[in-house]
């Protein structure tokens, strides 16, 4: 059919390597333009990001010379590689290209994150590599290519790739009914991903039966005692300190000396940014029915839109990474059910046969009798880690005296979700 219209094995591979030459020279342009988009110096360990930044937009500008050179070749339609790829199949080509073209959208390098950039630097190594060997070795390539060994890998990958879309499928239409029985039973699920009863330093010696880093609370007041909520990050968990020493449970004692029996709970979860800290509070912080609310509001990060987001499968919540990238946010592995599920039959087996043998420390939704975890004494400072510094060095916009047009946008999108906050608090008759 492909061929009664035209479309013939060169014509697929000259159209194709006309589009990818392009796609390539505007990713290299993009990636190089948005990795000195910030309006400040660079910092500590910024010489580093910018090297991997620059080995990346190499790798697309070398694939794109590549591509260009191997087209022209091929529109001319007398070189020895286009008698050669006349015999291609074009089904084949078809879905070979159209593999390479969906991993490339997925890991898009802007915004760059590592481990999107360690996908494509093996990526585009292999493209690059291949259109080497087309180019310089058309006929050795040519004999690899109808050798058993590759039409047997065609056949694995083939065969692969249908049994991943065949299980998500069913994965997919079975997830309401694994809901309901079996392991993903959702009464085994805690909210926001998190693992409860995991040991912690302090008197609590372990985190409550929905995860957060307090001692267990009930939804129903039995007095007329205050209740506060507070919502945040790593600062409200307390990390680096102990339980006791968190300025949450602090500010509990500290209240409970003037009205006893005061309760300040702790729904902080480290990492989470202000759109999570309102999904948090909708979920669980509401039910307590709080006279006040405390939001801890980090400038260094909060202003961030969160890198995360979450899916709903067979009752549970699960993490997944977004970056802006329509393609990743939407098709990337860890948006796949069949993901999720293997992930949790591995996780929970792992779990259970640890605590089966005695020596997990997981908890697994089992509360059980271990020692407490304690504090490690600090150490010598050695200096600033360079990837956090390029971390923050990211964020800095917030405090230059004059906006940018990045900081406005992400300011926009934080006061946004500070003002549903603010409504959600007044509908409820919270202080805050």
């Amino acid at each position: 059919m492909l061929q009664r219209y035209g479309m013939s094995s060169r014509l697929i591979l000259v159209v194709t390597g006309v589009a990818g030459t392009l796609a390539c020279l505007a990713t290299a342009i993009h990636l190089i333009a948005s990795s000195f988009a910030t309006s400040l110096a660079p910092g500590p360990g910024e010489w580093k990001y910018q090297v991997r930044v620059g080995a990346l937009a190499a790798l697309y500008l070398a694939s794109a010379s590549a591509l260009a050179v191997a087209s022209t070749f091929l529109f001319k339609g007398t070189s020895s590689h286009a008698r050669m790829v006349d015999g291609w199949s074009r089904i084949s080509l078809l879905g070979w290209i159209g593999g390479v073209a969906f991993l490339l959208a997925i890991y898009y390098p802007v915004p760059y994150v590592s481990h999107h950039a360690d996908k494509l630097y093996v990526l585009l190594s292999g493209l690059f590599l291949w259109l080497v060997a087309f180019l310089v070795m058309p006929s050795r390539l040519s004999g690899f290519l109808d050798s058993r060994g590759f039409r047997g890998t065609q056949i694995l990958v083939v065969n692969i790739v249908l049994a991943v879309v065949v299980s998500e499928l069913a994965i997919s239409a079975a997830a309401p009914i694994l809901s309901r029985h079996g392991i993903f039973d959702p009464t085994h699920h805690t909210p926001f991903g998190l693992a409860p009863h995991r040991p912690t330093d302090g008197s609590i010696q372990r985190l409550n039966s929905q995860g957060f880093r307090d001692r267990e609370r009930t939804f129903t007041r039995t007095g007329e005692t205050p209740r506060i909520v507070t919502v945040g990050d790593s600062f409200t968990v307390g990390v680096g300190v102990s339980y006791d020493d968190g300025f949450v449970a602090r500010t509990e004692k500290a209240l409970q000396e003037i009205v006893p029996g005061t309760e300040v709970i702790n729904l902080g979860v480290g990492g989470f940014q202000p759109d999570e800290y309102l999904s948090v509070f909708k979920a669980i912080g509401v039910r307590y029915k709080p006279d006040l609310v405390l939001l801890n509001f980090y400038i260094g990060n909060d202003f961030e839109p969160s890198p995360r987001d979450y899916i709903l499968f067979a009752g549970l919540r699960w993490k997944v990474h977004v970056n802006g990238n329509w393609v990743h946010d939407h098709f990337s592995p860890d948006h796949w059910n069949l993901g999720h599920a293997l992930t949790y039959v591995y996780r929970v087996g792992r779990g259970r046969v640890a605590h089966w043998l005695g020596f997990s420390q997981e908890g697994f939704w089992d509360a059980y009798d271990a020692t407490p975890m304690r504090a490690k004494a600090a150490g010598a400072f050695t200096g600033w880690n360079s990837a956090y510094l390029r971390m923050i060095q990211g964020y800095l916009d917030q405090f230059l005296k004059k906006d940018t047009l990045r900081f406005q946008s992400i300011w926009d999108r934080t006061r946004h979700t500070l003002e549903e906050f603010k409504r959600l608090l007044e509908s409820e008759d919270i202080a805050w």
